[in-house]
């Protein structure tokens, strides 16, 4: 077992918020200059119709449900690799299902809700979103099985991080909300990447 500092854990686990506040005005003022105000409340609309939706895909609470128990298991001395598989598992099957209810219902609800054509692309890059979301979210709440904070805490830390930067950039390069949608894929991906290799450890 790999240990980690409980000061290192705390930190890392609040710098999320941080870089969140900290980013966060760098990324009001880009947002409002160059995204017309109409578009993005036709984005916002878009993405509630969507988190509408996946409200009632219970992918956080099944797999939390997995991982205390694993947790429970673990600290008894037992092997936490079975609670790690089935979160992964659940996970997917639960992503694909809310991928599958966004594709399908996307045209229907946003045309019927007055949102142009044109921004239901931004609908599918967030099913991409989801699928690496969900993995993500199992490597995490692993970590957390394991009492590896420290290292959930840094991928949680540099998704924000990435995910803001890279939206502030690309508000000033595409000047559109697609600018906002692309980021959550790629920053998913990179902190997936990062809580994977933190794994070696303690494997």
């Amino acid at each position: 077992m790999v240990k980690e500092s409980a000061v290192v854990a705390i930190v890392l686990n609040y710098l999320p918020t941080v870089a969140n506040y900290a980013l966060a005005i760098a990324y009001i003022v880009v947002l409002t200059r160059y995204i017309p105000l109409t578009q993005y409340g036709y984005y916002n609309a878009l993405f509630a119709i969507i988190n509408s939706i996946g409200a009632l895909i219970p992918i956080p609470g099944i797999s939390g449900a997995i991982a205390r128990e694993g947790a429970i298991k673990y600290a008894r001395g037992g092997d936490a690799k079975p609670y790690f598989s089935a979160m992964i598992l659940m996970s997917l099957i639960m992503a694909i299902v809310y991928d599958l209810v966004i594709v399908l219902a996307t045209p229907p609800l946003y045309m019927s809700n007055g949102i142009p054509r044109w921004l239901f692309g931004t609908a599918y890059i967030y099913v991409a979103t989801v699928f690496i979301q969900s993995i993500a979210g199992a490597l995490g709440l692993y970590l957390w099985l394991v009492g590896r904070v420290a290292s959930q805490g840094m991928g949680s830390a540099i998704n924000m991080l990435v995910m803001r930067v890279l939206q502030v950039l690309l508000i000033i390069a595409m000047r559109n909300v697609y600018a906002l949608a692309y980021p959550y894929s790629w920053a998913h991906w990179l902190s997936c990447f990062i809580m994977w290799a933190s794994l070696g450890g303690a494997w």
